[in-house]
């Protein structure tokens, strides 16, 4: 039993981590901190769009400011896979 019950365990982390490293597609700890930065300094466009999609919009879940990859997404919806980048003077 003891071994099951560590197989299963180990399974079950194993599945979180692949998981987490398909949603963020590697991302480095850089990321990270630049979108939690980029988060507190929406531009106008962002702020408007994120106040609709915090709604969770037909019950869909959207991140805002995401890292994937070498990339920080906009406003990123896992379930639908769905990325949304809104056009800026900065982009």
């Amino acid at each position: 039993l003891k071994g099951r019950l560590r197989s299963e365990i180990f399974s079950s982390i194993n599945q979180l981590f692949v998981k987490k490293s398909r949603m963020f597609a590697g991302s480095d700890e850089f990321a990270f901190k630049y979108a939690a930065q980029m988060r507190n300094q929406p531009t106008h466009a962002e702020d408007i769009m994120w106040c609709w999609l915090r709604q969770k919009p037909n019950g869909y879940k959207f991140r805002r400011q995401h890292p994937f990859a070498n990339y920080i997404l906009d406003f990123y919806c896992h379930r639908l896979q769905l990325v949304i980048e809104i056009d800026g003077s900065i982009h």
